[in-house]
């Protein structure tokens, strides 16, 4: 179905995430490993544009024979067709701690030359006979199979005050921006694309730029301290005098 859109799912690898967390018990640091896939940055694109900062996860559900729908890597085709475009709207983090490996177990570990080297391509939009409203056609394919399922969709990470009300804050408000505007897309209604209110409840903080970024640490860490010593040399001395 989606080889004439030049578009690869590559289901022989599983998206692992590797973090270092500590032993309850020894204290010490373990590393631990998941099929679990969380994405917050997005490159400029029609449908993922407005997702910026938005927290998207893609994971599996849990079934009797043990996970169900490990995200995997979707990609544009080597050689796709003359007459599509495609463009990859999503991907991991291009850290060694994501990897694509090819034989999945919870204590996997990276292989080189065998498993899949960060960042990973997880999903793709492609457009055949682009312009020609007799054959143009449409497709999002997403490497992950549940994340539009409703247990990311309704989990909640708090509540926040709206007026007079408690409105809970989405998890992962990005699920469910991202099902809706790829929807959109499909359907050519680019225009109406937009972040909805209920996923805008969720606090976020935009791309900031690495000079900022330091600048704002420089604040943090030297300015904020050095204000306290000024103000309080200030009020210091005007009791004295």
């Amino acid at each position: 179905l989606i080889k004439p859109f030049g578009i690869e799912v590559q289901g022989q690898y599983t998206v692992m995430h590797e973090i270092q967390q500590q032993n309850q018990q020894t204290g010490q640091m373990m590393r631990v490993t998941f099929p679990v896939v969380q994405v917050d940055q997005f490159p400029k694109d029609p449908i993922t544009s407005p997702l910026q900062s938005l927290m998207v996860l893609l994971a599996p559900t849990s079934g009797q024979a043990g996970p169900m729908g490990l995200p995997t890597v979707v990609s544009q085709a080597k050689a796709p067709p003359a007459n599509v475009q495609d463009t990859v709207i999503m991907s991991t983090p291009g850290t060694s701690d994501y990897w694509g490996e090819t034989e999945y177990s919870q204590s996997a570990t990276y292989t080189p030359g065998v498993d899949m080297k960060a960042p990973l391509p997880l999903a793709v939009s492609a457009i055949l006979s682009k312009g020609d409203k007799s054959k143009e056609r449409r497709v999002v394919v997403i490497g992950s199979e549940y994340f539009a399922a409703n247990p990311f969709l309704d989990e909640v990470a708090g509540y926040a005050q709206v007026g007079n009300s408690l409105v809970g804050v989405q998890a992962f408000p990005g699920n469910s921006e991202l099902m809706k505007n790829a929807v959109l897309w499909l359907g050519g209604y680019e225009n109406m694309i937009a972040v909805s209110p209920k996923a805008n409840v969720a606090l976020r903080i935009g791309n900031v730029r690495p000079g900022m970024l330091e600048f704002l640490r420089w604040i943090l860490c030297l300015g904020l301290p050095v204000a306290a010593l000024v103000v309080g040399g200030i009020v210091w001395f005007a009791r004295r005098r």
